[in-house]
């Protein structure tokens, strides 16, 4: 009753840029029960295409993550071309990232888009098709912004961070807030 799709997508950067801000734009909300974006590094974008190419139609099935590292990757351990720049679930909207922060990305780098579908709705048969995109707030390179690393840590939704706690935890709650001090340019993917 679950599908996992990982797409690629190029978003044509001619320059590095920082991704401040990211929002995924569900077509078909029924279907989709969460997305999770990766920044994917040049030096990963030749395997990737040829996952995607060994599948058959859109995308590939990647459940548990993206299927294109060889060890443990964005979710911690082993070097991996892929980071994690943000996710969407119902009810959730853009997320802004605050202080300045960012994720660099360099030209020639790929955004990774994994969508849960949920088949319940369906029976668990193929239906109706998905057509959703992403839009990234960005800013230039060259500004003054905090890169961040971009770790994926798997855990319950329904655990928040207490006020004492700093780290992972106080930098996720962070990154709910919004931010707007700075111009940012926006492209549709």
């Amino acid at each position: 009753m679950d599908d996992y799709r990982c797409f690629l997508i190029d978003p044509q950067f001619d320059e590095a840029v920082y991704i401040t801000g990211t929002q995924v734009l569900p077509q078909n909300q029924e279907l989709m029960h969460h997305a999770i974006l990766s920044r994917l590094d040049p030096s990963g974008v030749e395997h990737a295409r040829s996952v995607d190419a060994a599948d058959e139609g859109d995308g590939w099935q990647c459940f548990g993550g993206t299927g294109l590292s060889q060890g443990v990757g964005m979710h911690g351990g082993e070097a991996s071309s892929e980071t994690y720049i943000g996710g969407w679930s119902p009810g959730h909207n853009e997320t802004l990232l605050g202080d300045p922060a960012g994720y660099r990305v360099e030209p020639g780098s790929l955004i990774v888009l994994q969508v849960h579908y949920s088949l319940l709705t369906t029976g668990g048969a193929p239906g109706p098709t998905d057509q959703s995109s992403i839009r990234l707030r960005l800013m230039p390179g060259t500004a003054d912004v905090t890169p961040l690393k971009g770790l994926l840590l798997p855990a319950p939704v329904e655990l928040p961070c207490t006020a004492e706690e700093s780290g992972p935890c106080a930098s996720a709650a962070r990154r709910s807030t919004t931010w707007s001090s700075a111009p940012a340019r926006r492209r549709e993917t």
